[in-house]
């Protein structure tokens, strides 16, 4: 089972893959094949820094799943194939480009309207953490923060351009701010619990499903022993949740005077 959440923010569509949290576990309870060594199948202990639910330290490796597909052998596609899909990638996509076409330097100018091209203000209503609508002064607030008058549209002086390769999870927002914003009052909790719950996520438990409600979040797991739950429940508490147990069912909320 896998669900996709759509959520608009800062006039962007954020696509929240809880299909990772739903589909891994099953993954992982699916027969390997019948040519699948004894080590593909053994459970293995997951590198610190991976907390995927269900993840193996096995499945960071090729051969795990090609092990499990009965077709790995099979060309999907071929060079040519390929390139004619990158292509379509590359036109189709506003948000990919291509780097090896960039020129050299750029005009302040055409550099000002790349950025408010990509950074272009919500029409739609939007709401703060707090549930209080985003009015004007927060949207003037956003537009000072993209620093356009170090950018003279006029100004026909090529500025090289500059590199950079992130090398640790960041977040790629239209906007340079930290702010949290949302389609809906209220419905500020998902991403947070779900990047909670995936960071203390005991190895080799399976989810059978979730669901989302302002708030709080259900989680569905079945026969875990206690121990587990303990664990969870243990590692989750320093970042203000709490777990509270009704049979094979777990209900995350934020503990009082837990973080916002």
């Amino acid at each position: 089972m896998a669900l996709m959440i759509q959520r608009p923010l800062l006039g962007t569509t954020t696509l929240l893959a809880i299909a990772l949290l739903l589909a891994l576990p099953a993954l992982a309870r699916t027969p390997a094949a019948a040519t699948s060594p004894a080590s593909e199948r053994a459970p293995a202990t997951v590198p610190r820094g991976i907390a995927l639910p269900g993840l193996s330290a096995a499945a960071l490796e090729a051969q795990h799943w090609i092990a499990r597909w009965p077709r790995a052998e099979q060309v999907a596609l071929d060079a040519a194939a390929v390139g004619a899909h990158n292509a379509r990638l590359f036109d189709g996509d506003a948000s990919v480009t291509r780097l090896d076409a960039l020129p050299e330097a750029m005009t302040p100018g055409a550099i000002r309207e790349r950025i408010l091209r990509r950074s272009s203000l919500p029409t739609a209503p939007r709401y703060g953490v707090d549930g209080r609508p985003i009015d004007e002064t927060d949207r003037q607030r956003w537009v000072a923060s993209l620093g356009l008058d170090a950018l003279e549209p006029g100004d026909a002086t090529p500025r090289p351009l500059g590199w950079a390769l992130v090398t640790q999870r960041a977040s790629l927002r239209t906007f340079p701010t930290t702010e949290r914003v949302f389609s809906a009052p209220g419905d500020t909790d998902l991403e947070p619990m779900l990047q909670a719950v995936a960071g203390a996520w005991p190895q080799g438990r399976p989810l059978e499903g979730l669901r989302f409600e302002p708030g709080q979040l259900t989680l569905s797991v079945g026969g875990w022993p206690d121990e587990d739950i303990s664990e969870l429940s243990r590692q989750l508490e320093p970042e203000g949740w709490r777990i509270e147990r009704a049979g094979p069912q777990l209900t995350l909320r934020r503990a009082p005077g837990g973080r916002s």
